[in-house]
């Protein structure tokens, strides 16, 4: 009974040790699996900072650009506006003019009208073709060359 006894026990030591060794190791794998993990972790939460400064930056951008289009608008609808009265400023300008011309007395027959003796010879000399007369002069031309 005592070799039982005795194998019984180293039996139990035996299995005790590579029952610890076992766990030991499961230990080991399972500590650097944390240590793994943790340094993942603190990868990816400096990933989620970047990524949140980025977010970030992008809404104020896009906060800035959103105002500049508001200001764009406004400007906008202000030259429109304005375009709008100088336009209706410049219709009633026409408006006013044609009616001048139309209603003043000195533009109805304007036509009819003789010209001035000086002035109509002057036009006819000019619209006279080079054939026409070439001798001849207008009644007031000097005849003789100047000095």
């Amino acid at each position: 009974m005592f070799l039982n006894k005795s194998s019984l026990m180293i039996a139990v030591a035996l299995a005790a040790t590579a029952g610890a060794v076992v766990l030991v190791n499961k230990y080991d794998t399972a500590v650097d699996t944390i240590e793994n993990l943790t340094g993942a972790n603190e990868r990816l939460q400096k990933q989620v900072s970047v990524y949140e400064a980025d977010l970030y930056q992008s809404e104020q951008d896009k906060r800035a650009l959103r105002s500049d289009l508001k200001q764009q608008e406004q400007m906008f609808n202000a030259y429109l506006a304005d375009f709008s009265d100088v336009k209706e400023q410049q219709t009633v300008v026409q408006t006013k003019l044609k009616e001048v011309f139309i209603n003043e007395p000195a533009n109805q027959d304007w036509g009819n009208t003789k010209l001035p003796p000086n002035i109509k010879r002057v036009f006819d000399d000019a619209t006279r073709t080079t054939g026409d007369h070439d001798n001849e002069t207008s009644a007031s031309a000097a005849t003789a060359a100047p000095p």
